[in-house]
């Protein structure tokens, strides 16, 4: 686990207000009506620089993010809690315009929810991204007078919220462009969350990416169909309706909310592989290399509620139990809970954000650079190059772990140090 990892993210950064109320103002009885919260609770918010505040607590990752931000006491604020998250911000753009960006939200005791957005200040556009990841690309010549090797990989993943879609896709032509001239495409895997349902030509992202992440809420969105056996709506139709955006062999998860969570590949065979089988047998941690034939097998976020086992299962009846807790079930219709495990459940919000932020560390430290997942990636070099390489399936166990993990508790603070204690790394 030596070997370093540096991820640029690009994002947003704002401050979310959350006021928990027991209903909403009823306007129907008052033309001003009012109401009473019960608490009201501040936070740092933004998809990229929550996953790298999750990244940054694992050893040898360094996480630089590339996001607006304003002036005055708030934006100072935000980028001392980052810096002290290790989330490096130089390539952060500081906005003249005081204030930052503000989410406002009301919840109910019902699970109602209402949201308010403001933002005071511009995003990056594509030329300042360049100025702004310059010192990355072409650092500066050091006092010894030797030029820097060019050839060399400046990280080893990037990744994009894919919010304004003509900025990110130009942003991920022209570096992709760049690293194909000088060399390194095939050490860096790129990246994109597409997560707001409507928003126009974000598909177009997809095609340029080596992994997609989808929100619940897009995967659930229209144009998918339900699942014809009552489930939620179905990895199946969500590969069926990107087929022709997905490059071959690119993986893309997905949060199926609290009954699914899924894998698909459009692989380099042709086929749609949907991964929602329990794997016919069971195989020592090593890296599977056979194109994305493998029953990768089916995670179910519901069940990471529950207490989970270590990660040194072996046995058929123990592959029943994954890492996350899951139970197979015969009908694929989800697995059994209970009313003590939603009991568990603390705090939701930022799940998606967990997983993003495990799938990126388990991928990039065991999966990732390499074919089949991305072509074009390279396996590393020397004999030892597999040793202790993951499965796809174990990605996701990992992944959905953290999601499970942070959904207990406020927060993120201490994720990595609960995903060390029990075992994942002792190989």
């Amino acid at each position: 686990m030596s070997r370093r990892f540096r991820i640029v993210a690009s994002g947003t950064l704002y401050i979310t207000h959350t006021l928990n109320v027991g209903s909403f103002p009823d306007h129907s009885k008052s033309s001003n009506p009012a109401t009473r919260a019960s608490s009201v609770r501040r936070e740092r918010g933004g998809a990229s620089a929550t996953a790298l505040s999750v990244l940054a607590q694992f050893n040898h990752v360094t996480a630089y993010l590339v996001a607006p931000v304003g002036s005055g006491p708030e934006g100072e604020a935000m980028l001392k809690e980052l810096e002290a998250a290790n989330v490096n911000t130089r390539l952060c753009a500081r906005r003249d315009a005081n204030g930052v960006p503000a989410a406002y939200v009301m919840c109910a005791t019902d699970g109602m929810k209402s949201v308010v957005n403001h933002n005071p200040i511009p995003d990056i556009l594509h030329d300042e991204f360049v100025r702004l990841v310059a010192p990355l690309l072409s650092p500066p010549t050091p006092a010894s007078g030797i030029e820097p090797d060019l050839s060399q990989a400046p990280f080893e993943w990037l990744h994009f919220e894919g919010r304004m879609v003509q900025t990110t896709l130009s942003n991920l032509t022209g570096l992709d462009g760049l690293a194909q001239e000088r060399g390194w495409r095939n050490k860096v895997v790129f990246s994109v969350e597409i997560s707001r349902p409507g928003r126009q030509g974000q598909e177009a992202l997809v095609k340029h990416a080596d992994v997609v992440f989808f929100s619940h809420a897009y995967a659930s969105s229209s144009p998918f169909v339900p699942d014809p056996r009552g489930m939620h709506r179905t990895a199946e139709s969500l590969s069926a309706s990107l087929w022709e955006s997905v490059r071959s062999g690119t993986p893309f998860f997905s949060e199926f909310g609290d009954r699914d969570a899924h894998d698909a590949s459009n692989t380099n065979g042709g086929d749609l592989i949907v991964q929602n089988r329990k794997p016919k047998h069971t195989h020592s941690r090593s890296r599977a290399t056979n194109g994305g034939q493998d029953d990768w097998g089916k995670m179910y976020p519901e069940s990471v509620r529950r207490s989970s086992p270590t990660p040194s299962s072996s046995s058929s009846d123990d592959e029943r139990k994954t890492i996350t807790g899951a139970s197979w079930h015969p009908s694929m219709t989800g697995t059994t809970s209970s009313v003590a495990a939603r009991q568990d459940v603390v705090e939701e919000a930022g799940a998606g954000d967990a997983f993003v932020a495990g799938m990126i560390f388990a991928l990039s430290r065991r999966l990732l650079p390499g074919a089949p997942y991305s072509p074009g990636l390279q396996h590393l070099p020397g004999p030892d190059a597999e040793k202790g390489r993951w499965r796809l399936e174990e990605c996701l166990r990992f992944g959905t772990e953290m999601v499970g993990r942070k959904i207990r508790r406020r927060g993120f603070e201490g994720l990595a140090r609960a995903m060390e204690e029990v075992g994942w790394f002792e190989d």
